[in-house]
């Protein structure tokens, strides 16, 4: 809170906002979505994630697949809703129905960023890089992927974090990794 106040004052010419809420748990701005078979991948042996020819795989360790699986899946649902793309169209600043994935390390970032160019490279291809309309004119991606050290100072509408969390074998606690970020 003491940082928001502090960037509120000195720095943002429009206050950013904390949560949680004022309107506590009836609040639809946050949500957590539970992924029960999840799980994050710790051993250095794990085969690599494969995406077709061509492409070069992408290692298995510190990733957790079901989640990034349910997150593209997310991200493509939102990409392609005609209402979503049509509010876009309709925003002069192209901010309307943008997205950030925020994940806690590199090898997520990887996978999900593999697993969306896997499943529609087109779409990927136009929503990740900048539009521009004409020589002066230069929109913001639609959708970007960044892990936690990269993130700062982007803006979107959507913000969907991937935090890796699985459940530990022969353990009914869930924990966070400490693998760090670079590995």
């Amino acid at each position: 809170e003491v940082l928001i106040s502090f960037s509120n004052t000195f720095i943002y010419p429009e206050p950013m906002l904390t949560f949680p809420s004022t309107a506590g748990l009836q609040s639809t701005s946050l949500r957590f979505i539970h992924v029960p078979d999840g799980r994050f991948e710790r051993d250095k042996g794990a085969k690599p994630h494969r995406f077709g020819e061509g492409v070069p795989p992408v290692p298995a360790r510190g990733t957790n697949l079901r989640e990034a699986e349910l997150i593209v899946d997310d991200v493509l649902s939102r990409l392609r809703d005609p209402k979503r793309r049509a509010r876009r169209a309709t925003d002069s600043t192209r901010m309307a129905e943008t997205i950030i994935v925020v994940t806690f390390n590199i090898p997520q970032m990887n996978l999900i960023t593999e697993m969306l160019r896997h499943r529609d490279s087109k779409l990927m291809d136009s929503a990740m890089n900048p539009e521009m309309p004409d020589e002066d004119t230069e929109f913001p991606p639609q959708l970007k992927v960044r892990n936690l050290e990269n993130v700062q100072g982007d803006e979107a509408e959507t913000v969907i974090f991937s935090d890796r969390k699985s459940t530990r074998l022969n353990s009914s606690h869930e924990w966070i990794s400490r693998m760090p970020s670079s590995a």
